[in-house]
């Protein structure tokens, strides 16, 4: 499969991402995972293999929105909630059929096994979190409330490629 243009990542650039910040001065202690296991999404029922597991010392959610957003790696996108903060973020792959989480210092990184898999697990995550926050909150000078929505933050699951 030439995955040139799908962004996709390897447990190791994901872990080297943070060891190369002043954002980790500590590291990340990578937890043993099986590569050959198959997981199962507790809600959705999407299969998964956990390709990477991992602990941050002293570490934040924005060098992940440095190394997929930022940079611009193909097809990476923030799944934009509520939650969101230094020590939560989530982002999606429908490219590559791959997560990333980073929350409260755990970091880990799904590899979804099907297109069918990755769309079942974007539809969970829009379930869980429900609907998309506003990226901008404009108050006008007589009150009015405008909120602004970026329509690129959270891929759908009909934007789930067929590799």
């Amino acid at each position: 499969m030439d995955t040139s243009d799908t962004g996709i990542v390897t447990a190791d650039e994901i872990a080297e991402a943070y060891n190369d910040k002043e954002d980790a001065p500590w590291g990340v202690d990578r937890r043993p995972t099986d590569p050959d296991a198959i997981k199962t999404g507790h809600r959705s029922g999407a299969q998964f293999r956990r390709i990477l597991d991992a602990l941050v010392m002293e570490g934040n959610r924005y060098v992940m929105d440095r190394y997929l957003i930022f940079s611009r790696r193909p097809g990476w996108h923030q799944f934009d909630t509520e939650n969101d903060a230094w020590y939560f973020g989530t982002w999606v792959n429908p490219k590559s059929w791959q997560v990333v989480t980073y929350a409260e210092g755990d970091l880990s990184l799904d590899q979804y096994l099907t297109a069918d898999d990755m769309r079942k697990e974007m539809d969970d995550l829009a379930e869980f979190y429900g609907e998309q926050p506003p990226a901008w909150i404009v108050l006008d000078m007589d009150g009015t409330r405008t909120e602004i929505r970026d329509q690129n933050a959270r891929p759908g699951p009909e934007t789930v490629a067929d590799l």
